[in-house]
């Protein structure tokens, strides 16, 4: 494999793994929010779900 190929890979891979955890972030934020309309306590869904209170209002 080339060094340009190589680099080439890198990028993809970076952009790949970048999309996912933001997918996997959003998914958690929609879960989390639907908890909440449930009537969840909030405190309950940060703790298990490990988000901060700013994730939860954005």
């Amino acid at each position: 494999m080339k060094i340009a190929e190589a680099l080439e890979l890198e990028g993809y891979l970076k952009g790949y793994i970048e999309s996912y955890q933001e997918s996997q972030r959003e998914t958690i934020l929609k879960i989390a929010r639907s908890l909440l309309a449930e009537g969840v306590d909030r405190t309950l869904v940060r703790e298990v779900i490990g988000l901060r209170d700013e994730d939860l209002t954005q």
